[in-house]
């Protein structure tokens, strides 16, 4: 479904919300709906003493608030992942849950925030050369710079991110990169291009579903 023309800057952010947070639970997180199973994880790598891997199950529980509109519950995961990442010490800890943060304080319209958040994120990330959360993280900057207006930047970012995520053939990245793309694009007025990037994002998505219908199809005929 293509977006429609002339409308406004809030409506376009209301519309992507909804996408940010299907994108992120897919890209992070395993929700699990079940708190025991939490709890139970908790407890053995607290017993264990493997406070890298308690570290992880905090942000990911972090995101997976966030993907449920539970920001103080997400701000609270990531605070300790925060925590846990000063007591190691772990600098990639300490980044996601900065990535974790910024995220959240996007979806709140705090941008400026989100913003500085999301670049102390990409100075760790980019020493640690992890190109796929690299992708993560210019994709929220491209989006925090449209909010912003800064149209420019934001289509660089985009670019930037839908190049790192193209050259792992992360295609949930891609066509999200396509999407929010195509979202800027219609803002400044560039409707053929913008209708390019929604073809070409929706067309990946659909090819993700039917691989998907393919694999359960045959798990299903395997038992």
């Amino acid at each position: 479904m293509l977006a429609p023309r002339n409308v406004s800057n809030t409506f376009f952010e209301s519309r992507m919300h909804d996408r940010v947070r299907a994108s992120l639970s897919n890209s992070w997180v395993e929700i699990d709906d079940c708190a025991s199973s939490f709890h139970r994880a908790r407890s053995h790598f607290e017993e264990e003493g493997d406070l890298a891997r308690l570290g992880d199950l905090h942000f990911r529980r972090g995101m997976g608030f966030l993907a449920k509109k539970e920001y103080e519950n997400a701000l609270r995961e990531f605070e300790l992942t925060t925590a846990l990442s000063e007591t190691l010490p772990s600098a990639r800890l300490a980044c996601l849950a900065k990535l974790g943060k910024a995220n959240v304080y996007y979806e709140q319209q705090d941008f400026r925030v989100a913003l500085r958040l999301a670049d102390q994120s990409l100075e760790g990330f980019w020493l640690q050369e992890d190109n796929v959360i690299l992708a993560e993280v210019f994709l929220l900057k491209g989006k925090i710079c449209r909010a912003l207006k800064k149209f420019e930047f934001a289509e660089w970012f985009f670019q930037t991110s839908l190049r790192l995520y193209s050259s792992h053939e992360n295609r949930e990245g891609v066509a999200e990169c396509n999407y929010q793309l195509g979202m800027l694009l219609e803002l400044r007025g560039r409707h053929t291009e913008a209708r390019r990037m929604f073809e070409r994002s929706s067309a990946t998505r659909d090819a993700l579903a039917v691989r998907g219908k393919d694999a359960s199809g045959s798990s299903g005929n395997s038992v």
